[in-house]
């Protein structure tokens, strides 16, 4: 087994071996890059909405969550949980 199959990242069941080739090639297409996938991959939700006030702000807090995230060297990606 390689490093990367051992590391321990659940990332790696959709973006190891040549039978996830098709998921990678999905995930380019909507930013990361070949080198990104050596890296976590995390999803952020975002449960943002300009309907209530309360969930107003929720925009930027998963920005920021994002930022940490390739702060730590990994691959932000964010998704609506609405």
């Amino acid at each position: 087994m390689g490093a990367e199959e051992t590391d321990g990242l659940r990332s790696r069941e959709v973006t190891s071996g040549l039978e996830r080739a098709p998921t990678r090639a999905m995930l380019v297409a909507v930013g990361p890059c070949d080198e990104d996938f050596s890296e976590a991959q995390i999803g952020v939700a975002a449960a943002a909405s300009d309907v209530t006030p309360c969930n107003m702000g929720l925009a930027g807090l998963s920005n920021s969550a994002r930022r940490g995230v390739v702060d730590a060297r990994g691959v932000a990606l964010g998704f609506s949980a609405l």
